[in-house]
């Protein structure tokens, strides 16, 4: 946002201006808010606040054509947040529909819990895996040849660029035991009636020790688990089909830790503060186990993440993403890469 902002500060904010959140974890909501914390950020940096406030109000309900919410006037919909300041943005009492139901960060009106049929749903749709499912099969018998990776360009950025590495060969499959910065990746996709599995090799995603899988995997949100022993991999992609989704951990070829998801695979039944807590036991682990990023959870969708350069990983396989083709992990002549 303060980037963005840098860039249009010196003129008047554009009529279609519109600030909103993205991968929020429910700590940082707790703690910062949602958009009302996009506006804080956005003048700070130097945004006129009304422009602001319009920014995650009017204009965003006007781009939706939701022509009776985002002001205050006759005719709209009274669903109003009163602020603090124009500054600081905390949110200080809630009105919907006219009615006061928030004041201080606290609801002071009963939410009606409503069951819902699709939230009772396991959309986790796994066909039965096998071990060698999560091997990746070369070309040759046994030796050393390049395969097509995907590396990290540092322990933050999304970017990965692509790259030939060697690899052992043990017994016509991939063995990255003796390569500390190597780890396998599976995709396998979770929805109904599409078995595709693919499988790669990341660099430098900094996972040291054990396994994590997630079908919290923007955007196709299909099964993503970073491992280096494919048994762990099938260890997950089972809890992970028990449980409807979620964030599994695994190390020494048992399950470690478990974060439920288990409406759709990305949404978890618990309030924010259980949930809050939750993630940072999760994220504490993933710390623990080597993987460095501001949010340490959300870190292993974005091996699967294809809008993002140079090279992501589908459930179709390596995908170049300015290209959008599918690279395939061998050379056609593999046999001749042979060191």
């Amino acid at each position: 946002i303060a980037n963005i902002v840098k860039v249009i500060k010196t003129i008047k904010a554009p009529r279609n201006l519109t600030l909103c959140t993205d991968d929020r974890e429910a700590g940082d909501l707790l703690k910062e808010g949602s958009v009302n914390h996009c506006a804080k950020v956005a003048v700070k940096a130097g945004l006129d606040a009304i422009d602001a406030i319009k920014a995650i109000t009017l204009n965003p309900a006007q781009e939706y054509k939701l022509d009776k919410i985002g002001a205050i006037a006759p005719g709209y919909f009274a669903d109003i947040a009163v602020l603090d300041s124009i500054r600081d943005f905390n949110v200080v009492k809630t009105f919907f529909k006219g009615k006061l139901v928030a004041k201080d960060g606290k609801l002071i009106e009963e939410i009606t819990s409503k069951i819902l049929e699709v939230e009772e749903l396991n959309s986790i749709h796994l066909k039965n895996l096998k071990l060698e499912d999560f091997m990746i099969k070369a070309p040759i018998e046994n030796g050393e040849l390049e395969i097509e990776a995907l590396v990290y360009l540092n322990k933050n950025d999304l970017l990965t660029e692509r790259k030939k590495l060697k690899v052992k060969v043990l017994n016509e499959y991939v063995d990255i035991s003796d390569s500390p910065e190597l780890n396998y990746v599976a995709i396998i996709n979770r929805h109904k009636k599409i078995d595709n599995i693919s499988l790669g090799v990341v660099k430098n995603f900094h996972l040291k020790k054990g396994a994590v899988g997630t079908t919290y995997s923007h955007d196709s949100h299909n099964l993503t688990i970073i491992y280096n022993n494919p048994l762990e991999a099938l260890i997950i992609s089972e809890k992970i089909k028990e449980i409807g989704g979620g964030i599994v951990v695994a190390e020494k070829a048992k399950v470690l830790k478990e974060l439920h998801l288990p409406i759709a695979g990305m949404l978890s039944k618990n309030s924010a503060e259980v949930l809050s807590d939750e993630i940072e036991e999760m994220n504490s682990i993933l710390k623990e186990m080597g993987i460095e990023a501001e949010s340490l959870i959300t870190r292993p969708s974005t091996i699967a993440l294809i809008v993002i350069p140079d090279v992501k990983i589908s459930d179709l396989g390596l995908i170049d993403v300015k290209t959008q083709e599918i690279i395939k992990l061998f050379d056609e002549h593999g046999i001749n890469n042979i060191f």
